[in-house]
């Protein structure tokens, strides 16, 4: 089974997730902006935790954040990989910036933390 999930740096080869070994660092990838670069390291952070991965998942969603202090997704991948590891207090700190976030950018529903 080959897939590639277009828009996204998941692949899955014979039914094992390849993606963060393919994924190059998006530092190193030559995208200088940080608006491109924070994006590709929420993508790869949603695979890495889809696999159980939550500590690259947080290295990840750290460094988007980072990049990107106002990004709303980056902060609800974050709290899912806190989940993910049973830290709660820091889940929750960031659902509720996630939520805080979301209303501001786009001035609707926030976005809601997410469950297994």
């Amino acid at each position: 089974m080959k897939k590639l999930l277009l828009g996204s740096t998941a692949l899955v080869v014979g039914g094992v997730m390849a993606a963060p070994a393919m994924a190059a660092d998006p530092i190193k990838m030559g995208l200088g902006a940080t608006d491109q670069r924070a994006p590709i390291f929420c993508e790869r952070a949603e695979v890495y935790l889809s696999m159980g991965r939550s500590h690259q998942a947080l290295i990840d969603l750290n460094h988007a954040i980072k990049l990107n202090s106002a990004d709303a997704r980056a902060y609800l991948l974050r709290a899912h990989a806190y989940k993910q590891l049973g830290d709660f207090t820091h889940e929750l700190k960031d659902s509720a910036m996630a939520k805080e976030l979301g209303a501001k950018v786009r001035g609707q529903v926030a976005p809601q933390p997410l469950t297994d």
